[in-house]
């Protein structure tokens, strides 16, 4: 009997935790409990995510110098590089392992949704049948939600909203796929729940575990509830988040729009777009910005990828400037007057608020996509 994994994907704080659980009620193995990360204050009804498949996501955006919050793709064909097969690994492993009493695994991590490829890859390569669920949220709550966490503003938090979802719409074309709106989750739980169900061949209903499903859908999973209109016509939101969350509620009212060529269209369009201006991150060269600790690891892993147009050091300690570290020159911040245009820097340097702050004076402006900040010092 050929196994069958189901993947829930979608933006964090997006209600990826609510919907797992609800699928392992409704039947599905989830593996063992102490396999998964423990509840913690933002999650108390636990995050349902396999301990051993977070720490590898982690592992390889590190490796691509990327954090979870990382608002651009990773490279092309990124996952096809010898140098991930240890994580590839390392995954087929942990799949392989959980599969191995049951027909039927369910597993989360939002980080999935922009490592799809590789996954993709790799259940192909084990003959694993696989469906997607993707969560969505509105936005807005996404980010009141990151806010209180994770003190994000309203613009980082919509970048990374539209990356993760771009990520997860556009991966899962051609795929058994199905959307779950958390909002409607918890209001419309019954004919959610049903469709939950149908989607993935389960013979339980909502009402076979009304109880058990009500306790856990308790009204404290939500901790704010915006009017999608009102996220339709925010204008300090940009154009393109706006149109794509508007189309996802299109996709939500008409299952038939899901799988249409105009809204493959649309996707394709807007993350090959976020793709473009990545890639050009590698090709228009970068400087490092400090070069403690932070500096040295982002450049040691910098020079492990070999994909990015290094171009020197940046550094604020004039005792520093004109030496030689692993054969860049480090460099005044006053080189960067000197630039036809405004290069991409790398902040290393864990005083990264206050650099920000230094390279607005250069002519960068606040949220300049042009500013990226090493997870080597966050």
């Amino acid at each position: 009997m050929k196994k069958t994994v189901i993947c829930v994907i979608g933006m964090h704080r997006s209600g990826t935790s609510a919907v797992t659980r609800v699928i392992n009620l409704l039947g599905v193995e989830v593996g063992d409990e102490t396999t998964l990360i423990e509840p913690q204050m933002f999650n108390p009804k636990g995050y349902w995510e396999n301990k051993e498949l977070v720490e590898i996501n982690n592992e390889i955006l590190k490796f691509f110098l990327r954090g979870w919050d990382t608002s651009y793709p990773i490279h092309d064909d990124w996952w096809k590089q010898s140098k991930i097969k240890p994580f590839r690994d390392k995954i087929i492993e942990v799949l392989n392992r959980n599969l191995k009493g049951t027909g039927r695994w369910i597993w989360k991590d939002p980080r999935t949704s922009i490592l799809l490829p590789l996954y993709n890859d790799i259940l192909k390569e084990l003959g694993i049948d696989f469906r997607f669920i993707i969560c969505v949220r509105n936005p807005l709550d996404v980010h009141y939600s990151l806010a209180k966490r994770d003190e994000f503003d309203l613009f980082k938090s919509i970048n990374v909203w539209k990356h993760y979802t771009l990520s997860s719409f556009y991966w899962t074309n051609g795929y058994d796929r199905l959307i779950v709106h958390f909002d409607r989750l918890l209001d419309n739980r019954e004919l959610v729940i049903n469709g939950i169900s149908k989607f993935l061949g389960i013979d339980v209903s909502y009402m076979d575990l009304k109880e058990k499903i009500d306790d856990f859908l308790s009204e404290d999973l939500r901790h704010s509830q915006t009017q999608d209109r009102t996220f339709l016509s925010d204008d300090s939101v940009d154009y393109d988040s706006r149109n794509l969350y508007k189309e996802i509620l299109r996709c939500l009212d008409n299952r038939m729009y899901l799988e249409s060529d105009e809204f493959k269209s649309f996707i394709a369009d807007l993350y090959l777009s976020l793709m473009a201006l990545s890639n050009s991150i590698y090709l228009s060269g970068i400087y490092l910005w400090g070069i403690g600790e932070g500096g040295r690891k982002t450049l040691q892993q910098l020079n492990k990828i070999g994909l990015y147009n290094i171009k020197g050091i940046i550094d604020s300690n004039s005792k520093k400037h004109g030496s030689i570290v692993h054969g860049y020159t480090v460099h005044s911040p006053s080189i960067l007057h000197n630039q036809n245009s405004k290069p991409y820097i790398m902040i290393c340097s864990m005083f990264y608020k206050e650099i920000i702050q230094d390279l607005r004076a250069y002519g960068y402006k606040e949220h300049d996509p042009r500013i990226l900040i090493s997870p080597f010092v966050k």
